[in-house]
């Protein structure tokens, strides 16, 4: 028997590097077969390709999704996000087979279009180019979808992580962000419907996804568009954090109370309460919101949620209080939209309960009040 390197020896090493060189072929054809050569949107119908096709930031009774939404279908072992955007951006980077087979349908699909699914879309069909503005697209579906920008280095510094913006440069992702929103939300102001309406969203996205990169690249070259509302953003940001407003957050309630002499921009205050579920605004001469926020109408991966209620039976002892201590009524102004408060119904039996249509006319006194109503119709969101 020799002590050398033999035939026998040099046989096994040969079979042993073969049988590696088969399973580690086999594993990647596993993880990477079949993967099409392109992705593509698709509109939302009743024929869509059900071998070849997820759906994002919504659900469907039988195809699968990279969805917040509660009905979800997610493949098992994906990593949890609070967007849909983020989920999608998680599934880019996962090595699991659930995951990755899901990766590779052809076509994506979403039931409407919003700031969070938007982004759903785009990066699962540019899929390089959103991993390399991971923090950016993340934040932008946060502030989409809860109204919270991370507007302050304290903000930052505690939930930044979240959004895997690093404290480097989490400033100009942060604003970054913020402005791609404002410049979504202004063009689809000026062209398209009204916001988190269905009806033109095919339209909507067809204009959008050619666009996006470009503006992604280098915002400042659409800074017409965006500049307006984010000026009103951040100004109403830093107007919170002065002395003639207040953020309270009383413990145990999962409460944020804000107050301001005017009502500002949803992203400016919603940015004052993240960690919080609902939302009380007060504002001068007698006019006050009250909102549940999204973060309760999704699965919130980054902390648990307070049960999202039902607003009606507030409305009601909200009016007897308007009944009994109302201000006498005069004519109002007919440029105020609306005659009610608003306090609407979701369709999981939560609801909103708010004086938006009134209280951002800037047409209401204390002497015209008395004629308005809360009530709890149906749900609606009228934007950012």
């Amino acid at each position: 028997m020799s002590d050398g390197f033999g035939l026998v020896d040099a046989l096994q090493y040969v079979l042993i590097t073969a049988a590696f060189m088969f399973g580690a072929r086999l594993l990647y054809q596993f993880y990477n077969s079949p993967e099409p050569d392109s992705y593509n949107y698709t509109p939302w119908n009743s024929e869509l390709p059900e071998d070849d096709t997820v759906v994002v930031d919504c659900t469907h009774p039988t195809l699968p999704t990279l969805s917040h939404h509660r009905g979800h279908n997610n493949p098992p072992g994906i990593r949890g996000s609070d967007t849909s955007t983020g989920l999608v951006l998680n599934a880019l980077s996962q090595w699991n087979r659930d995951v990755v087979v899901v990766m590779h349908k052809r076509y994506v699909t979403t039931n409407h279009f919003d700031i969070d699914s938007f982004l759903s879309v785009w990066c699962y069909i540019n899929r390089k180019e959103a991993l390399e503005h991971d923090g950016v697209l993340r934040h932008m579906a946060r502030i989409g979808d809860f109204r919270e920008a991370f507007l302050s280095p304290d903000l930052i510094t505690a939930h930044g992580a979240e959004d895997h913006i690093t404290f480097i440069s989490s400033c100009r992702e942060a604003y970054t962000a913020l402005k791609l929103c404002c410049w979504i939300n202004t063009i689809e102001k000026r062209l398209f419907s009204a916001p988190y309406e269905g009806k033109d969203c095919a339209a909507k996205m067809e204009w959008f996804l050619p666009r996006f990169e470009r503006v992604l690249n280098d915002p400042e070259s659409a800074w017409g568009d965006w500049q307006q509302e984010y000026t009103r953003v951040v100004s109403g940001f830093d107007l919170m954090a002065g002395a003639d407003c207040m953020v309270e957050t009383p413990p145990g309630l999962g409460l944020a109370v804000l107050s301001a002499p005017e009502p500002l921009h949803y992203y400016s205050l919603f940015s004052h309460s993240i960690g919080y579920d609902v939302v009380l605004m007060m504002y001068d001469d007698n006019r006050y919101e009250v909102e549940c926020k999204y973060t309760q109408f999704v699965n919130l991966a980054s902390r648990p949620t307070w049960p999202r209620l039902d607003l009606g039976p507030l409305a009601t002892v909200l009016n007897k209080f308007e009944a009994k201590f109302s201000f006498s009524t005069s004519a109002r102004d007919s440029s105020s939209p609306s005659d009610t408060y608003g306090a609407d119904d979701t369709s999981d039996g939560g609801a909103r309960c708010d004086a938006r249509s009134f209280s951002r006319s800037g047409a209401v006194t204390p002497t015209t009040i008395g004629g308005l109503r809360w009530v709890a119709g149906s749900f609606t969101d009228t934007g950012p």
